[in-house]
């Protein structure tokens, strides 16, 4: 009986303003095993032949007193910022407002460790968004983000797209620093990719 392939642990947060989708982009991502009872989920994927077990937190509602607890960004490897395509005066135009959330509470994030995806909820399709794929294309590029997508979660459009496109970043930057670790020639298990790493082997 073969190995079985060890399990990478990856944390990923979503974040944006209350309404905009974020809870129902996760339970279609979770499909028959998001958890009711817990704003943090866990699904089990493989990409190119690793298992991960991805976590995902969700803010359940707390941005609307502003009361995220710093504790939600600790070990979390990845964000996704998720705002409303046909809201351009409040939802996307706040996105900077989560940033710096993230500058603050994330130790890696201001150094440029930790991938952000955009994410543009409430797409139709064949009817233009009110904002701009022009002024979201300057946003990311502005703020060195990973890159941006449009769903739709009424429609089931990219849904899984998003989270597997932050989860395979996270794994190249993995791949990268092991890398650069071989060839500097260090087996240091204590020097991880960011401080505070929720990318762990089991």
């Amino acid at each position: 009986m073969g190995m079985q392939p060890l399990e990478l642990r990856i944390q990923v947060a979503l974040l944006g303003d209350l309404g905009v989708g974020k809870t129902t982009l996760l339970k279609k991502f979770m499909n028959e095993d998001y958890k009711h009872t817990s704003d943090i989920q866990e699904k089990v994927i493989m990409r190119n032949g690793q298992k991960v077990r991805l976590i995902i937190r969700d803010t359940a509602g707390l941005e609307k007193h502003n009361s995220i607890p710093q504790s939600y960004y600790k070990g979390v490897k990845g964000f996704i910022f998720v705002y409303d395509v046909n809201n351009a005066n409040n939802s996307f135009t706040n996105l900077p407002k989560w940033n710096d959330e993230c500058n603050r509470y994330c130790s890696d994030f201001e150094e440029g460790n930790i991938p952000v995806l955009i994410v543009g909820n409430k797409h139709q399709k064949h009817v233009e968004d009110e904002v701009r794929t022009e002024r979201v294309r300057h946003f990311v590029e502005e703020h060195e983000f990973l890159d941006f997508i449009t769903v739709s979660t009424a429609n089931n459009t990219n849904i899984d797209e998003c989270f597997l496109r932050i989860v395979d970043e996270i794994i190249r930057s993995i791949e990268t620093f092991e890398n650069h670790l071989s060839n500097i020639g260090t087996t240091d298990s204590n020097l991880e990719p960011g401080r505070n790493s929720c990318c762990t082997l089991n």
